[in-house]
């Protein structure tokens, strides 16, 4: 889909979303914990989680953690974000990070909100919040796939978070559309003609594939 340039200008703007841009926008600061972590690719080298890593060096102090359910390259920490025991077991990282990635992860638990409680416990007063979740995606398990949620559900999932950015990201990496007005995402993504007989029969309006993407800071 071709972007309007134009529709943007009024109701929103292209914004590039590169982790070092961020961090540096923001004042985030570390240490920094990636929840599920795990690198799904079996040539996963350590050069790559590296190389991966550091795209958050600039957050300081400079302490990775990777978290995930299952053990494997980029974990560091084998833990259940949905298990009652979570903070029983994981006692250590009550208000340890000052920074927590959470991409395209809470779709696939079981309870987001037990999931989201286990979250702030880790995260730091002050400390900041990177989540991105689908709003609108395909099918995709590991292990299995849950929820499609909307910046309104942010709101119920962290009710004290103060969210200080928030945009939308397709499939192409580091662009993104920071929205004006929400109201006005139709608008923002709607295709111009429906092209296929399937949406012909299914609906007069299409979007493409959309994640929500924010950063929520914590108060002190």
């Amino acid at each position: 889909m071709a972007i309007n340039t134009n529709i943007n200008r009024r109701l929103g703007r292209i914004i590039k979303t590169r982790y070092p841009q961020l961090i540096r926008e923001v004042g985030i600061a570390g240490p920094i914990c990636q929840v599920g972590s795990l690198i799904g690719d079996p040539n996963a080298t350590p050069d790559m989680i590296e190389n991966f890593r550091n795209n958050f060096s600039t957050a300081e102090p400079f302490e990775f953690t990777g978290l995930d359910l299952n053990p494997g390259p980029n974990v560091d920490v084998i833990a259940d974000l949905c298990e009652d025991s979570f903070e029983r077991d994981n006692h250590a990282l009550k208000g340890k990070f000052g920074f927590i990635i959470c991409r395209s992860v809470l779709e696939q638990t079981k309870n987001p909100f037990v999931a989201a409680r286990h979250i702030n416990y880790m995260l730091k007063d002050g400390g900041h919040l990177y989540l991105s979740n689908p709003w609108v995606w395909g099918y995709h398990s590991y292990p299995d796939d849950y929820w499609r949620m909307s910046f309104s559900a942010l709101g119920l999932l962290f009710p004290d978070m103060e969210w200080v950015r928030r945009w939308y990201e397709g499939t192409q990496a580091g662009i993104g559309i920071e929205p004006r007005n929400l109201e006005a995402e139709r608008k923002l993504f709607q295709f111009s003609a429906v092209t296929s007989e399937a949406g012909q029969v299914l609906s007069d309006k299409a979007m493409p594939y959309l994640n929500i993407v924010a950063i929520g800071r914590k108060p002190l």
